[in-house]
């Protein structure tokens, strides 16, 4: 009597990251998996979880743009640099920070700020600018005029 072989498909295995690195997700909405951003959003209650995901999802979709938790917050960064951060206490409601960083200071204000859409940021520096979003609605009318901007932001900032 033949014996029955039972195949088990496996799974290839990804490769390996480099040490220290966050790993690229395929799709912006596939980050989200990410324990420590995924424990983050669920926290918020659902109007601002929806304004953080919106966010989210449209800058994790610029190329190179990686997602995880800085400063206790959704943040954003670019190779091994952090540059935007959702600020959710702010007291005039939900705050994108963009920044150049800790520890790099550049003049992004004079390459970004003449740019169409950059009326939509409020300077607080050279080197750092928010926008407030008061609901999900709000963010895509502005990411419609924001995206080249928070695009050359990435190319500005990256090392």
């Amino acid at each position: 009597m033949a014996k029955k072989v039972n195949k088990v498909k496996t799974r290839a295995a990804s490769p390996p990251q480099p040490r220290g690195k966050a790993p690229r997700f395929a799709s912006p909405e596939a980050s989200i998996a990410d324990d420590a951003v995924a424990a983050m959003l669920s926290s918020y209650d659902a109007k601002t979880r929806a304004v953080v995901k919106a966010i989210h999802k449209d800058v994790a979709a610029i190329k190179g743009v990686d997602v995880g938790v800085k400063w206790n917050s959704v943040s954003f960064r670019v190779g091994d640099t952090w540059f935007g951060t959702v600020n959710v206490r702010a007291k005039e409601g939900i705050l994108l920070v963009l920044h150049t960083g800790a520890e790099r200071k550049s003049d992004i204000k004079g390459q970004v700020g003449e740019m169409k859409g950059a009326a939509e940021l409020k300077w607080l520096g050279v080197e750092r600018a928010v926008v407030g979003v008061e609901s999900a609605s709000v963010w895509k009318r502005k990411w419609k005029v924001l995206r080249g901007v928070v695009s050359e932001w990435v190319m500005n900032v990256q090392p």
